[in-house]
Parts: C-alpha cells; structure tokens; sequence
C-alpha cells in the first residue's frame, strides 16, 4: 500500500500510480511551498550532494551515459542544422556567372555574326598564323627526333666500343695462350732441339769468327759473375706467357730469354736476374738496364 503526504498528513492508497498522481496534484497545488523547501534542503545539504555528484560522474555507467547523451546531441544538432551557406567571393562569382549566361543568350545572334564577319576579314593572318604553328610544330617534333637518334647513335657506338675492347682482350688472351701452349708442345720435342741445334750450328760455320767472339765474351763475364744452374722451362710457365719488359702477350716471332741486369753490367746469371721476351724487345734492349 502507497503513502502520500498530503497538509501534514499520512494518507494510504492502494496502487503506485495514485500515489504518484496526487504526489502530483499536492505538488502543483503548492508549487512555491515546495520550491522553498527544496532550496532550503539543497543550501543546507550542498557540500554533500556536490560530493555524491562527483562520485557518481566517476562510475563506468555514468560514463557511458554521458557518452551517449553527448552522441544523440551530437546526432541531433547535425540533423537540424541548416546548410552552410556560400563565402561571400563564391556568392558573387555565381551571380556574374549567371549575368554572363543571361547576356550571351540575349545576344547569341550578334555574337555569331560578328565572328563570321571578323574570320571573313581575317582569313589570311589565321591561315598564316595556322601555317607557322604547324611549321614551328613540326620542327620541335624533328628536332626531338633528331636528339633521340642521335642519342641511340651515341649508345650504340659506346657499346660497340666495349664490345670491342673486351673482344680485343679476349683475342690478346687467346693468342697468349696459343703461343705458350705452342711452345711448350715445341720446346719439350726432340724435333724442336734438333732444329735449335741445326739452327746454331749454321750460325757459327757462317759467322765462325764473330760466334768465336760473341762465346768467348760470354764465358769469360759468366766466370766473373755468379752462376748457377737454370730451368728456363720453370722461368716460362712463371711469366705466364707474357714478356718481361713490354709487358704483352708473346707472339710467333720467338720468345729470348733476358738477363735483366746484364752480365757486362755486373748481372748474375740466376734464376731472379733472368726473365722471358720477345725477341724484338730484347734486342732492341740490348746490354742497356731497361
């Protein structure tokens, strides 16, 4: 059973709903009697309920409360609120925009003849303006043509001259290891030191009395000098078929072997003081140091 309080005194009712509606009546019946109350209840009791305030904003679910009040304001203010109107500069464009349609329309028929009649007047300083474009055109576009062939031009020369070069390494290569193969095969044959031998022996019954001379010099500076046994095939496989002074690929004109600092010159004739060559280059060396 609800209760009311209604002139000081405690009256019972058998539902919620009457006690809520003479709740009601009492209230409005005595609006100022109430508001005063109120307020005296609230000056009196203000610390505690500011403080029961700020404790309940602290909870999760006054949070999400707050959250979702914020949200349907949010939603609602943006439902309601007017389209935002046009800056001033894009008002005023729209106008003179719409004043310039208005007044070609009006005057459409003498806007076209007065074109006719200046294209009519003018009809040869437009084609000669039009010929020089396409002149100035067409040569821009030769020009760039010109530029990009000669630019492929350039490109392919300089990767011609690698090919080159690398072609001119890879034949010197080759070549080198021809000749050093070759004359391993000849040097380690009977045959080859038979013709050496032949060759040496026709040398001296031709000039005998100059290969008399040229051998007593050499054994009279070997005695003088250090020497020691030599394996020129051992000197050659070390030089790796390239000559010692001119530093390039040996040839088929014959490979000499070279004292680097000759014998007259106070030179050993040791394995470090010896070095394989060309025969032009150590010929034209001759007894000089280098």
């Amino acid at each position: 059973m609800a209760l009311t309080v209604v002139s000081d005194r405690i009256m019972p009712y058998k539902d919620k709903e009457t006690a809520k509606a003479s709740r009601q009546a009492t209230h409005l019946a005595n609006r100022e009697k109430v508001s005063a109350c109120r307020k005296a209840w609230y000056a009196a009791n203000r610390n505690a309920i500011l403080a029961k305030n700020r404790a309940h904003r602290q909870t999760e679910r006054a949070k999400a409360v707050a959250l979702a009040y914020r949200a349907m304001l949010k939603d609602k203010l943006h439902a309601n609120r007017p389209p935002p109107a046009l800056p001033i500069q894009d008002v005023a464009r729209e106008k003179r925009l719409a004043r310039y349609k208005r007044h070609r329309e009006r005057h459409r028929e003498k806007r076209l003849a007065y074109m006719k009649a200046w294209e009519a007047a003018h009809r040869k300083e437009r084609r000669t303006y039009a010929n020089e474009r396409y002149r100035a055109l067409v040569a821009d576009q030769a020009k760039d043509g010109r530029a990009a062939l000669k630019a492929e031009y350039l490109a392919k020369v300089a990767q011609r001259r690698l090919e080159a070069q690398a072609n001119d390494v890879a034949r010197a290569a080759k070549i080198a290891a021809w000749n050093k193969a070759a004359y391993e095969r000849a040097a380690g044959t009977p045959e080859w030191r038979a013709r050496r031998r032949k060759s040496c022996r026709a040398y001296r019954a031709k000039y005998p009395a100059r290969a008399r001379e040229l051998s007593s010099r050499r054994g009279a500076i070997k005695r003088q000098t250090q020497v020691e046994k030599v394996d020129f095939q051992k000197i050659l496989s070390d030089a790796k078929g390239v000559c010692g002074i001119c530093r390039q690929p040996f040839d088929e004109f014959g490979i000499h072997f070279d004292h680097i600092i000759p014998l007259s010159k106070g030179g050993t004739h040791t394995r470090e003081n010896i070095q394989p060559t060309h025969a032009r280059c150590n010929l034209l060396k001759g007894a000089k140091l280098a």
